[in-house]
């Protein structure tokens, strides 16, 4: 079995490239999952080339996902080809890796630390686009299978993603607050509700972290983990990584629902998916918090946790 950087060094050599960041210092970054840099060829262009270096299911799920995406998106002119960077080349097969239009700019957020979140006043309007784009991609064009989060992805986020630790989650959550989650979680009225609203295709990790600012230009990256769901996920999914910007994140939302007309079955939905990504954010803190307690952020995180914990409280009034 070949090692990470032999995988890597295997590409770089197929394709006659060379990464502008040492190979050794790109794996050295175990926030990543897939070699991700730019790199250049013999004539000074530069690239962007990922090159997946775990052999499991669901890594090689997430290449066949931005495989075909970047694909329909190189075919058809759709409006979102203006935000994302051209898919090149690719193979997928013993190696996978993909090699993108290299789009230089300002990341506007980051792997490594938790407050980093470089959205202004300014980029509301453009991300509200993005989000507008991405809802109208047409499902069609996507293959059989493709991936698809319904009532089981709902479940799953509230119950088994991250372990319902109640002991721990007593800190901030009443027991009948808990049994009332549990309740929600398992509805099957809820739940077939998320399975007949999964008809729009969404990013899936609609995060600072997955933006690049050119100029005044925002581009997304990395559609791994888009998905066929509710029209709601990456606008919730953005929420709960907006904390840092409370404005910013209320013009989103605010902006999101001028466009997108809901109706009062719909608002639960999305009420739903903040309360379900939130209440993750929460249980991820509770049981990561002896690693981060030793990290310079710590503080940001808990008093971002604390907001959480108001946000989720208030939702739950209004899904009694």
């Amino acid at each position: 079995m070949l090692s990470a950087r032999e995988r890597v060094e295997r590409v770089l050599k197929k394709l006659k490239l060379v990464s502008v960041v040492p190979v050794h210092k790109v794996l050295g970054d175990h926030t990543k999952k897939s070699f991700s840099a730019p790199v250049v060829d013999v004539r000074g262009r530069r690239f962007f080339l990922k090159v997946r270096l775990m052999d499991n299911p669901v890594e090689k799920i997430f290449f066949f996902t931005s495989y075909t995406v970047g694909n329909i998106l190189k075919k058809y002119n759709l409006p979102l080809k203006r935000y994302t960077p051209t898919l090149l080349d690719a193979e997928l097969g013993e190696i996978d890796w993909l090699l993108f239009e290299y789009v230089e700019g300002q990341e506007m957020g980051s792997r490594k630390y938790y407050d980093v979140f470089k959205f202004k006043r300014d980029d509301v309007k453009q991300i509200i686009e993005i989000l507008r784009c991405i809802m109208d991609f047409p499902i069609n064009l996507l293959p059989k299978g493709f991936r698809k989060s319904g009532g089981d992805f709902f479940e799953h986020l509230i119950l088994r993603e991250v372990p319902f630790d109640e002991e721990k989650l007593l800190r901030y959550f009443s027991s009948s607050e808990l049994s009332l989650i549990k309740e929600i979680s398992m509805d099957k009225k809820i739940l077939n509700l998320f399975e007949e609203s999964a008809s729009f295709f969404q990013h899936g990790d609609f995060d600072p972290r997955n933006f690049i600012k050119r100029g005044d230009n925002l581009f997304i990256l990395d559609f791994d983990q888009a998905r066929i769901t509710n029209k709601f996920f990456d606008v919730a999914f953005f929420q709960q990584n907006a904390f840092r910007k409370p404005r910013i994140r209320d013009l989103v939302l605010n902006g999101f629902l001028r466009f997108c007309k809901i109706s009062e079955k719909e608002r639960f939905i999305l009420d739903l998916m903040l309360f379900a990504f939130n209440f993750l954010e929460i249980r991820i803190f509770l049981n990561r918090e002896h690693i981060y307690k030793q990290k310079v952020d710590y503080k940001i995180r808990q008093r971002i946790t604390e907001k959480r914990v108001i946000l989720c409280k208030n939702l739950l009034a209004r899904l009694r």
